[in-house]
């Protein structure tokens, strides 16, 4: 069986164009700090992902580059499932300006947590 185990940067390749996205966390607690920061840097890169869905319950970042900031750039991000913005002015900065498709949902959903780094000792 092959691991499941891979890089940020392995596991955002896989995220094509017009994919919706989940993301977990509360403000820097949980958020997958490094994956976000991938998906930055592969559209930066690439031009690619374009056109995602976002989808998330509460607001995730430092109030200024961190967490929902990565995703704050034209074409990355089309739509906006979220609640909470104050903690992601990039991105609502952003998506306010464009006006693109936003629904704001009030923090109802369950948030789970998971875990970026490759555990210390991987199985084969």
């Amino acid at each position: 069986m092959q691991s499941k185990v891979m890089t940020a940067k392995e596991a955002i390749a896989k995220i094509r164009d017009g994919a919706t996205i989940a993301c977990g966390g509360f403000v820097g607690n949980c958020h997958p700090e490094e994956l976000t920061l991938a998906i930055e840097q592969r559209f930066i890169s690439e031009n690619h992902p374009q056109n995602i869905t976002l989808v998330y319950a509460a607001g995730q970042g430092d109030g200024k580059e961190k967490g929902m900031n990565h995703l704050g750039h034209e074409g990355l991000v089309t739509k906006v499932i979220g609640g909470h913005w104050g903690l992601a002015p990039n991105l609502a900065n952003w998506l306010w300006k464009t006006r693109l498709k936003l629904t704001t949902c009030r923090k109802v959903l369950s948030v789970t947590c998971s875990a970026i780094s490759p555990p210390a000792n991987p199985a084969p």
